[in-house]
Order: C-alpha cells, then sequence, then structure tokens
C-alpha cells in the first residue's frame, strides 16, 4: 500500500496511457455492433488494465491520487464521447424523442412514437426510436434531464453530454464519500476506470448516472444527518430508475420519518407536471413488466425445454 500524500509515479501513467490509448483505439472503431470481437476484445483488454490499476493502487491516498484517477477516468469518456456515436443501443433515441415531445408541451406519456398525430413532429433520429408503438416507460426526473437537453439542442449529442456530465458528478461525488468515510483514494478506480460505464454512457448515453448521482446525494445527506434532504434525492434517485425503490428500508432506518417526508414532498412535486397524463402515466410500465425480456440467459433455455 502507498503511504498518504504519495504521488502517481511512473508505473501509473503507463497505467493511463494504456486506458487512454486503448479507448481512443476502441473508440475510432467505425461500428462496435457489426464487429463484436473487435469491441469485446478491446473491451476485456481495458478491463484487465482497470484490474491490475486497482490491485495496484487500490491503497493509494491522497488528493494527488484522487485528482489524477479522476482526470483519467474523465478523459476517457469525453473522448469517447467525442469519437464514437451510440451503436450497441438506440435507448438515446427515445430519450431524445420524449425531450422532443416535452419541449413541445406534449407528454411522451399519453402518446406513442407512432402515432400519426405526431407525423409532423418527427426527426433524423426517429428511425432508431425501439417500440414506437407504446408510449415511454421512462420516469418524471429522467424526462426533465430529456426534456433539458431537448432544449438545448436538438439531437442525442446534447443529451449524451449532460449524462456524461452526470456521471463525472458520480465520480468527484464518490471522491468526496472515500474521503469522508476516510478511505483510499485509489478505490475510485472501481468506477472511474471501469469500462462499462464508459461504454453504457459515453457511447450508448444511457440515463443510470442521473440516478446513481441523486442516490450518492441520498447517501451523503444521511451521513451528514440532512434527513429531508436525503429523502428528497432518494426519491428523485427513484424517479429517474425505480430500482431505488429497494432501498425503502435503508432509507426508513437511516433517515426515519423525516426522511420520508423529504421523499413524500419531492416525489408529489416532480410528479405534479405530469399527472395531467392520468392513468397514461402506467400505460407503458404494464407493457413492460407484461412482456419484455432481455438478457435472460438460463430462463431461455429452460422455457424451450419445458
Amino acid at each position: 500500500m502507498l503511504a498518504n500524500g504519495s504521488r502517481p509515479g511512473r508505473l501509473f501513467g503507463l497505467a493511463a496511457a494504456l486506458m487512454l490509448g486503448g479507448w481512443v483505439l476502441l473508440a475510432l472503431r467505425p461500428d462496435w455492433l457489426a464487429e463484436p470481437l473487435h469491441y469485446v476484445a478491446g473491451f476485456l483488454a481495458l478491463f484487465a488494465v482497470a484490474c491490475l490499476s486497482l490491485v495496484r493502487w487500490r491503497g493509494a491516498r491522497g488528493r494527488s491520487w484522487g485528482w489524477a484517477i479522476f482526470l483519467v477516468g474523465a478523459a476517457v469518456r469525453v473522448l469517447v464521447l467525442l469519437l464514437h456515436p451510440p451503436d450497441l443501443s438506440h435507448d438515446i433515441a427515445r430519450y431524445a424523442w420524449d425531450g422532443h415531445l416535452l419541449v413541445r408541451g406534449i407528454h411522451p406519456f399519453a402518446h406513442a412514437p407512432e402515432d400519426p398525430a405526431l407525423a409532423p413532429l418527427r426527426t433524423e433520429f426517429f428511425a432508431d426510436i425501439s417500440y414506437k408503438e407504446i408510449p415511454t416507460i421512462y420516469p418524471p426526473v429522467a424526462q426533465i434531464l430529456f426534456a433539458a437537453a431537448a432544449w438545448l439542442a436538438p439531437g442525442t449529442f446534447a443529451l449524451r453530454a449532460l449524462l456524461v456530465g452526470c456521471d463525472l458528478a458520480v465520480l468527484l461525488l464518490l471522491w468526496r464519500l472515500l474521503r469522508r468515510a476516510r478511505l483510499p483514494e485509489g478505490r475510485l478506480l472501481v468506477y472511474a476506470w471501469s469500462p462499462l460505464p464508459v461504454a453504457e454512457v459515453a457511447s450508448s448515453g444511457h440515463v443510470e448516472p442521473l440516478g446513481i448521482l441523486l442516490l450518492l446525494l441520498a447517501a451523503l445527506a444521511l451521513d451528514q444527518h440532512r434527513r429531508l434532504l436525503a429523502g428528497a434525492a432518494w426519491a428523485g434517485a427513484v424517479l429517474t430508475k425505480l430500482a431505488p425503490l429497494v432501498l425503502a428500508p435503508l432509507l426508513w432506518r437511516r433517515g426515519g420519518g423525516r426522511a420520508l417526508a423529504g421523499a413524500a414532498a419531492a416525489g408529489g412535486a416532480l410528479l405534479l407536471p405530469f399527472v395531467s397524463t392520468g392513468a397514461h402515466l402506467l400505460t407503458a410500465v404494464g407493457e413492460y413488466s407484461s412482456r419484455w425480456r432481455a438478457n435472460d440467459f438460463l430462463f431461455a433455455w429452460l422455457e424451450a425445454i419445458c
């Protein structure tokens, strides 16, 4: 383990160069989906660099280490954002479509993209939208981000840039939480250099960093005994991606009634702009829960056998 105040050395510089260079080479490949073997090989090589770096520097302490790890993580995200368009997933097209409707005063919960009434509003990314036959499934806080990106600039790039910004904020907040817990800055490598968020956010533009950021804000607020704020941040995370609902018992245990009150108040305020759509808020969720499958692995084999 490295002593407190140690500075990144030459070996770290080599690892950083491998990380940066590897991502540049991979990002310059024209189509990851069309060449999956090249993509998987590059991804695994970058994952190996990240794992070896974690083994070597997970105990590194000091601001210089934190900044070095953060800056490399930030650089690879920005490089991939600039060099590689989304091709592994078309979710970003649905996000951009939802924002495109919202800035025109149309609720994406009430209309499926293929609705003939929306035909005059179709854009160049309309063809990339998946499941055009159902309204959106994305919750209100995600919709607010989509609308902000559409207000800034049409298309998908502004939205991807905002999501990369959220991911960089996640890195900074993770670093702050590590310091509050008096844990080594080297542990920031777990997320900062992992190739998964780089590919899924900087290239594909998935919305998870917004939910993660709000969840980390809730954790920080609980640590600071700011229970109302913790509840409000948790509600924002739930209304970005529903998965943080499973942490409700932990919020109650750590934050008590004040945290739940904050969650209820924030959740109500965030839902208010969308309540006019009524039951349409849940239309697509019902469709998703009843017939959507992805990455089902062994289940598909068992279903075929049975």
